[in-house]
């Protein structure tokens, strides 16, 4: 029988390995802080595409409800204003008016307005659109960009495509027999 040493001794008929003829490695720095590199930027980089798609995923979603709202607002169309407590019947909706009265933008919307003029003064814009709504529009002034032009312009419709509003132009212009064109703002 044989002995624990005797066990630690035998080859099982493996070939011996000569270990003095294997090279080392050297420890190559460059080597490693390249690779270190080349992690960090291939990290960064997925970690970058991963904020941008979740960035434009939360703009969607708010453009998206920015929409729904406008056409919540904007699905109900009345003809024209009447007074205070009036009803008008439209689709089968009863709805209420309130005062009517001239909207002021100071910020671009993004709307397409019909415009039907465009004043220096804005007392004169202001005279405009309350003509306009005393004849039953929702006029609206748009204020002058800062380092623009300074046009007070006066909106009697706002739509929130442009081919909408191409086709509500051509209504106007037959109606009003007035110039009018289309300002996107």
């Amino acid at each position: 029988m044989k002995k624990l040493n005797d066990y630690l001794k035998d080859d099982y008929g493996l070939k011996k390995i000569d270990l003095t003829k294997i090279k080392k490695v050297k420890n190559n720095k460059e080597i490693r802080f390249l690779l270190l590199i080349s992690i960090t930027i291939t990290i960064s980089t997925i970690v970058g595409v991963f904020i941008l798609k979740k960035t434009d995923v939360e703009l969607a979603n708010n453009i998206e409800q920015e929409i729904k709202n406008e056409s919540k607002t904007a699905s109900i169309s009345v003809d024209t204003l009447k007074s205070n407590s009036e009803i008008i019947e439209k689709n089968d909706l009863p709805i209420t008016i309130k005062t009517s009265e001239v909207l002021i933008y100071d910020k671009k919307t993004g709307k397409y307005y019909i415009i039907s003029g465009s004043f220096k003064d804005y007392e004169l814009s202001l005279n405009e659109a309350n003509e306009f709504l005393n004849n039953g529009f929702q006029s609206s002034i748009i204020l002058p960009i800062q380092n623009k032009n300074g046009y007070y312009r006066v909106a009697i419709d706002a739509h929130l495509n442009k081919e909408e509003a191409i086709i509500a132009l051509n209504k106007y212009k037959n109606t009003l027999k007035k110039e009018l064109w289309i300002l996107k703002h």
